[in-house]
């Protein structure tokens, strides 16, 4: 399984949590790129979160608001990371901490 398959199934697990705390948008770029992404946004009342996601592991995870923004790059290398990776984006979506 691939880590966008990963997401895509993470996502249908925990979406509806997402979802009642903000507005929810996934999209995922053409499979047939040399390294195809997605990208979740899950915009709440006071600041967004967002991760891209690469096939190739790397990631870009930001929250915050725009004048206090965090922004993080992750380097996503087993199916182990991807989790808590997701985990810590359903941390900040849920409770306001990574």
């Amino acid at each position: 399984m691939t880590h966008l398959d990963r997401l895509d199934q993470w996502l249908s697990s925990r979406g509806a949590e997402l979802k009642q705390v903000g507005s929810l948008t996934y999209t995922r770029g053409p499979r047939d790129l040399p390294n195809p992404s997605a990208h979740l946004v899950v915009a709440l009342t006071d600041y967004d979160v967002e991760l891209v996601l690469w096939e190739s592991g790397e990631a870009e995870f930001n929250y915050g608001t725009l004048d206090d923004p965090v922004l993080e790059h992750v380097e996503v290398e087993s199916p182990a990371e991807l989790d808590a990776l997701l985990e810590r984006v359903l941390a900040v979506v849920v409770g306001g901490t990574s």
